[in-house]
């Protein structure tokens, strides 16, 4: 493996033109619309246009609001009453393209720095989880403060035990360690899932910080299905859990969706076999009847029955059946910045979805913008249900 998924996501988010084209009426009703942030980098806080983001990557929902891992400002951004704030991290200095270095350090919430955190997720007792890739670490936000939970701020692979009790952080002895992780997910009983993105594997991070392998062959990547623990992804991106128990993964490297059950991995959605010989990732498919093709899908979603995508290479969000069917429901495939019915609108490597109470919230990356629109998962699935059997 030549290149890890972040340079590719880079690569990917220079690609296509946007075609800003402004902001439609707020009728998310029948269109995809946007609510904050505006096309090329910036940092403000502020109302809808006023907000600026640069190279936004993971959303969560945090009751009404929307939080947002602003990835190349290095910080974690809060949408709530049409309005953006800044929840956590502060700028440690600009690089020549104007964006923030980024460092390594637990604080209060507004001195802390992270570096390219990517995405976040909020536990069950409210804390938040963020996924802070680039210093290889997760780390958790606890009312006002900062602390790390797992991962040293250098790559490499390694679990843990409990820490001491009654201590928030690690505490000098032996530490997990995490390769670039990219995406987090709650679990009950405030566990966190994490996609250890240069590890090709899925992991687990319990409360005391004791780690653990869920799935996948650290440090191997290739694509096999079958027993968890000898099961193979390539650069695992992101990871979601249902209702049900099961996690689904957004394997970017082999273009699937990956699903974790029962002790069984086992490939969702997602089709090709061609691989590249310098980067090791399988190359992106064409859509053909019956099967649908991703472009290095990097967010995903539960949305009731149904998981939904960020089919980030080819700018458009996809919704799959427990059964394997798949849909686009946003995006019309061309790389662009413009509020339509959510077919015909265009995103531009959409980096992440959250869905809530009917809305479909959707992290469009290249745009540096948050859109929305309306899905219902149960009346998406009518008329799909006989195929189940």
């Amino acid at each position: 493996m030549k290149k890890k998924g972040w340079i590719l996501t880079a690569v990917i988010l220079l690609a296509g033109g946007i075609v800003s084209e402004g902001y439609a009426a707020p009728d998310p009703e029948n269109k995809l619309i946007t609510l904050a942030g505006v096309p090329g980098d910036g940092n403000r806080d502020g109302s809808g246009q006023e907000a600026r983001f640069a190279g936004p990557m993971g959303i969560a929902m945090n009751g009404n609001a929307v939080l947002i891992a602003d990835t190349d400002n290095n910080q974690i951004r809060s949408y709530h009453g049409d309005r953006v704030t800044t929840y956590a991290g502060t700028e440690s200095g600009l690089d020549e393209y104007g964006h923030d270095w980024g460092g390594y350090q637990d604080n209060y919430s507004d001195r802390s720095i992270f570096n390219k955190p990517s995405d976040c997720a909020v536990l069950t007792d409210g804390r938040i989880a963020v996924a802070d890739r680039e210093n290889h670490s997760i780390r958790i936000l606890e009312k006002n403060r900062v602390y790390t939970l797992g991962g040293s701020g250098e790559a490499g692979y390694q679990e843990r035990g409990a820490m001491r009790a009654n201590v928030k952080g690690n505490d000098g002895g032996k530490t997990s360690m995490f390769n670039s992780p990219s995406g987090v997910a709650a679990g009950p009983d405030n566990l966190i899932y994490v996609a250890d993105t240069g590890n090709h594997c899925i992991r687990g991070i319990r409360q005391d910080g004791s780690s653990f392998l869920v799935a996948g062959t650290p440090g191997e990547g290739g694509y096999q299905d079958g027993d968890v623990f000898s099961a193979r992804f390539t650069e695992p991106f992101s990871v979601a859990a249902g209702p049900d128990g099961a996690l689904y993964v957004a394997d970017m490297g082999n273009q699937r969706i990956r699903k974790i059950y029962d002790g069984q991995v086992t490939t969702l959605a997602g089709t090709g076999t061609a691989r590249d010989e310098d980067t090791g990732y399988v190359e992106p498919a064409e859509d053909r009847e019956g099967q649908t093709g991703f472009c290095y899908p990097l967010g995903i979603c539960v949305a009731g029955d149904t998981v939904i995508v960020a089919d980030t290479g080819n700018h458009r969000i996809c919704a799959i059946a427990p059964w394997g069917e798949t849909e686009v429901i946003a995006g019309n495939g061309e790389a662009g910045f413009q509020d339509d019915a959510a077919r015909d609108a265009r995103l531009h490597s959409p980096g992440d979805v959250a869905w809530s109470e009917g809305m479909l919230y959707i992290m469009d990356t290249g745009s540096s913008a948050l859109r929305v629109m309306r899905f219902d998962p149960e009346e998406w699935l009518k008329g799909r249900k006989g195929q189940m059997e």
